[in-house]
């Protein structure tokens, strides 16, 4: 490796000594600050503990990733700490006699407040170039600039510099002399994430772990980190691990399966693709073509509702014992109370535990501009990624998936994608093909799969279609009367809504007509945690498979009121079902939760009962497809209701496919009538512009905070409300609306604030934001207070949590007492905020 030339009989005013450059101080016993880590030992254990990392994967996986020299990059990481900025403000926590000692033979003057990865940046882009430089720049989680002057005397000019390069010169002795090889700047982000969470566990070892046990410390601060190889049983078949025989679909799946790529099963709803993405995501970890697993799902309620499962499966394949973590903003709030904490519990670390379950977001948070994006980059590597429920995404968020799947392939990650109701158009986008390839293999269900180059369509032969009755409602008020008529004969009813307002509404008017005969039930995404893992619990429990025989000894019926959480990865069996308007994929994904399995006490036929428009009112008045036209593209909304409404009944699932691309196919005898051309160009008007913004958020040009990670396209702003039924400023007392009286002081034991900050959260509830007046007063002391435990914003007030008072049953007032009307909230409906005009309904 080529060195920054330098004179060789230059006389230096004072030579930099190493030995007096410090990385880390550390606590003595008695509570002094003294000396740590100096900047070589630091830098020599982050590249050892790199050296560990590396060996936690599977030789078919870290071939090609751990470049030579790896280790010297890990390790370069903080060669700007040797610079009179960080070494002036290490230098200030030690004693005055210390200070004094290192300052004066360093030459130590004055502070310029200059970030020492500023200085790594600048210090390695003459040598290695800019990708190196890079990864040393952003160690501490994005890249602020790209300074490349070295000898700048704000960074210490050339006696600084050359001392900086004496440091190098060690490490490259100590790491093979090695110039490392980067193939790409997905490469560069892994090894980015690498160096990044090296220095995390390498910043644990004190300076007498270090001088006692240099040759097993950095294993053993890996092992307690929680990385290791799995140990995985094998030759165990479908059966041994879910207990009964493959069905085709899943045995099409893992036949297919064989090596690193991308796989599509398409299948219908409750057809087992969930048991088939496991088992196959089990063959590649029993022969080493993997090195844990990420189970991506749209929502926090699927991923919750998952979660269990996921347990069981690895209790089936695995020696010896292993967690999974949840993974999605506040997941913690869900987390059990009794479970072991680990060094993975942070937020930006979840992703790199070996198992977990949760958003997709989660993984997209590696293609976008989110600080420690390469850290997520990491986490993913090498894993079975499991991409569940991938037609449900608009297409600010499909292109970022498209991105995130790239990656992974490069990464060496096995990509499991899973839908009952993909169009031809997305899966071609999705492998990288044309549009006309995906239609010439248009079968269904269907294995897809992408190694390399190469793609094949497996075509699945099965018979488990069914026929599902079609019952159109253009009158609301009758499709209520048939629910209710329904439930009271025993019936369990699904009623599925497109908005929360309108699904508040509709079970209020069911509650109005309750009786003896049935029960009634909401679920919708603006309640409190508290509140809605309680309904979930309760729900999920009474539509569950193991409810049959229960339900079957009971003549009460029951009708669940829902948005469109219903409609996705939920094992809940309804006996009829009600819906508005959708587009046909939705539409498809809601009639899976109907007659999900197979009872033989069931007669007839499964019926879904349809709300919608007639076609002519809505091409003469588009106005009519409200509020769902606000929620889904009026276009796509009038072409699905071209294609249904003389629809009797459908073959499921082997008419899926033919009616998704018909209904989304490129032409229409619809778009004749200006109505119909205005709602489509307003569509293709706003793909153009999702997929344009989902293409700049991964433009790595500084970053935002993980909760303002634009992995959704999001027409309105979001608040966080926290709602509470007393408060007390006098006493810092609050009582939070689960019942919950807490004292707002901070603790000495931090288990305790985290408690707190547990319960308040639990609390919480986001709104559209401007279902929030705009001005609100305000307490400072109990901004101050909250702070304490949870996040409260800005300055600017739009971004502040809201804290608002339940004042009876059917009021929220703001923390002073005055009564905000049209705003409530209750354990029954949530949040509901109710217009002018209907308030006196």
């Amino acid at each position: 490796m080529k060195i920054a030339s330098k004179k060789t009989d230059r006389k230096y005013i004072k030579d930099i000594d190493l030995d007096l450059c410090y990385a880390k101080s550390e606590k003595t016993e008695s509570g002094n600050t003294v000396p740590g880590m100096t900047v070589y030992q630091h830098s020599y254990c982050a590249g050892k503990v790199a050296e560990c990392l590396a060996s936690q994967f599977p030789y078919s996986i870290s071939e090609g990733f751990f470049p030579d020299g790896y280790q010297l990059i890990a390790a370069m990481h903080d060669i700007g700490k040797i610079s009179p900025s960080f070494q002036y403000n290490i230098t200030s926590v030690f004693d005055e006699s210390k200070k004094l000692e290192i300052r004066s033979k360093l030459g130590l003057t004055e502070n310029y407040h200059i970030k020492h990865s500023l200085v790594s940046y600048a210090s390695l882009a003459r040598i290695f170039g800019e990708k190196i430089a890079y990864i040393e720049g952003s160690h501490h989680g994005f890249l602020e600039n790209k300074d490349t002057d070295c000898l700048n005397s704000l960074y210490g000019g050339m006696i600084w510099q050359e001392a900086r390069e004496k440091l190098l010169k060690q490490l490259e002795i100590d790491f093979n002399n090695c110039n490392p090889e980067i193939v790409d700047d997905i490469h560069v982000d892994f090894l980015a994430g690498l160096t990044i969470i090296s220095d995390w566990i390498s910043s644990s070892i004190s300076i007498k772990e270090f001088n006692d046990n240099p040759e097993c410390i950095f294993r053993q601060k890996v092992a307690e980190a929680g990385f290791k190889k799995y140990q995985y049983i094998q030759g165990l078949s479908f059966e041994d691990i879910f207990g009964f025989e493959f069905r085709p679909q899943q045995k099409a799946l893992c036949q297919a399966i064989n090596e690193p790529g991308v796989y599509i099963l398409e299948s219908g709803t409750g057809s087992g693709k969930t048991e088939a993405a496991l088992y196959a995501a089990y063959l590649m970890l029993e022969q080493g073509k993997g090195n844990g697993i990420y189970f991506a799902l749209p929502s926090v309620l699927t991923s919750m509702s998952i979660l269990g499962r996921v347990k069981q499966f690895l209790s089936k394949i695995l020696d010896d014992e292993a967690s999974v973590k949840l993974i999605f903003n506040n997941s913690f709030l869900y987390s059990s109370s009794d479970s072991e904490p680990s060094w993975f519990d942070s937020r930006k670390r979840l992703i790199l535990a070996p198992f977990g379950v949760g958003t997709v977001d989660q993984a997209l948070m590696s293609v976008i501009s989110v600080k420690h994006s390469s850290v997520r980059t990491f986490g993913l590597a090498g894993k079975v990624v499991i991409i569940d429920e991938i037609h449900s995404y608009d297409c600010y968020t499909s292109t970022l998936i498209r991105q995130l799947i790239n990656k992974l392939v490069s990464l060496g990650s096995t990509v499991i994608v899973l839908s009952a109701t993909l169009k031809s158009s997305d899966k071609a986008s999705l492998i990288g093909c044309s549009e006309t390839e995906t239609e010439k293999n248009d079968f269904y269900p269907c294995v897809t799969v992408k190694q390399k180059n190469d793609i094949e369509f497996i075509p699945i032969i099965q018979n488990e279609n069914r026929e599902v009755v079609l019952e159109h409602e253009e009158n609301e008020k009758y499709a209520l009367e048939k629910a209710v008529n329904d439930a009271s004969e025993g019936r369990f009813v699904l009623w599925i809504e497109n908005t929360v307002f309108e699904a508040q509404t509709i079970y209020l008017k069911l509650l109005s007509r309750s009786s003896d005969e049935y029960d009634v039930g909401l679920i919708h995404s603006r309640f409190t945690a508290t509140d809605r893992e309680k309904k979930e619990k309760n729900y999920i429990n009474l539509f569950g498979k193991n409810a049959w025989n229960e339900r079957m000894s009971s003549s009460k019926g029951f009708i669940l009121v829902g948005t469109q959480i219903l409609e996705q990865s939920l094992d809940i069996d309804a006996d009829v079902l009600y819906t508005k308007l959708a587009p046909a994929d939705m539409l498809f994904q809601r009639i899976g939760r109907l007659w999900r399995h197979n009872h033989p006490e069931r007669q007839g036929l499964p019926v879904c009962h349809i709300i919608h428009p007639d076609l002519n009112s809505a091409l003469n008045n588009p106005d009519v497809l409200k509020p769902s036209s606000f929620v889904y593209e009026p276009y796509v909304l009038i072409r699905t209701l071209s294609e249904i409404e003389n629809a009797s009944s459908y073959i499921l699932p082997k008419e899926i496919r033919k009616v998704l691309d018909r209904i989304y196919s490129s032409d229409s005898y619809l778009d004749a009538y200006e109505t119909v051309k205005t709602m489509k160009a307003i569509l293709i008007r706003n793909r153009q512009k999702k997929e344009a913004l989902a293409r700049i958020c991964q433009i790595r040009i500084g970053y935002v905070p993980d909760n303002e990670a634009a992995t959704r396209y999001i027409e309105y702003k979001t608040k966080r409300v926290l709602i509470l039924d007393n408060l007390n400023l006098n006493t810092s007392e609050i009582v939070l609306s689960d019942g919950n009286r807490l004292i707002l002081e901070k603790s000495a034991d931090v288990r305790d604030n985290a408690s707190i900050s547990f319960l308040i959260e639990r609390n919480i509830v986001n709104v559209p934001e401007k279902q929030i007046p705009e001005i609100l007063p305000e307490s400072e002391k109990l901004n101050t207070l909250l702070s304490k435990f949870i996040f409260i914003g800005s300055e600017d007030n739009n971004e502040r949590i809201c804290v608002l008072l339940r004042c009876g049953k059917n009021h929220l007032s703001d923390i002073f007492g005055n009564v905000l009307m049209g705003l409530n909230y209750n354990e029954e409906i949530g949040f509901r905020f109710l217009k002018e005009d209907t308030i006196d309904r």
